[in-house]
């Protein structure tokens, strides 16, 4: 049985996507820009943050943050289900295949929560310590990744937000 997602309004999300059969299928720079357009046209689409990501050859990391004035519980679903959804529609009619694209349901964890929600409940303050690490933790494992698949300089690296951020890309709206 599959767990439920959490959402929570006005919460901040880290999130895995995984390519099925973890193949390398994001392997090439035009693949990686397919997806990296259609994270673009997402982000004009819906009202969210982007406040991190990076595509690597079998998977992509982000960070995101929908619009808490949206009372749409689901929003960080409809948001990822369009991103998703429309690559992996694109990604099949460019290389001519058929079937799924991404590894299952993407995964997604609470890292950061608004602070008047936090005060709303013990269990959500507890999630906040935890996530200021896992928000800590993220810029590490982006440099992890982007090192073991042989990219030494992240700030040269266009599918990553580090550069996004230092070329002041108003895609991205860092956090730290």
């Amino acid at each position: 049985m599959r767990r439920n997602r959490e959402l929570i309004n006005g919460a901040t999300y880290y999130i895995t996507c995984n390519i099925n059969r973890f193949k390398s299928e994001l392997i090439e720079e035009e693949i990686k820009e397919l997806l990296f357009k259609t994270l673009e046209e997402t982000k004009k689409r819906f009202e969210f943050d982007l406040n991190q990501f990076v595509v690597v050859d079998d998977h992509a990391h982000f960070i995101i943050k929908p619009d808490p004035k949206n009372k749409d519980k689901y929003s960080l679903s409809k948001i990822m289900q369009w991103l998703l959804g429309t690559f992996a529609v694109r990604y099949n009619k460019k290389t001519k295949q058929k079937g799924k694209v991404w590894y299952d349901r993407y995964k997604s964890e609470i890292i950061e929560v608004a602070e008047k929600v936090a005060k709303a409940t013990k269990d959500v303050v507890n999630q906040v310590v935890k996530a200021s690490y896992k928000l800590k933790s993220f810029i590490i494992r982006i440099l992890d990744n982007l090192s073991r698949f042989g990219i030494k300089n992240p700030n040269e690296y266009r599918y990553c937000g580090i550069i996004h951020i230092n070329n002041k890309n108003p895609l991205i709206k860092p956090i730290l």
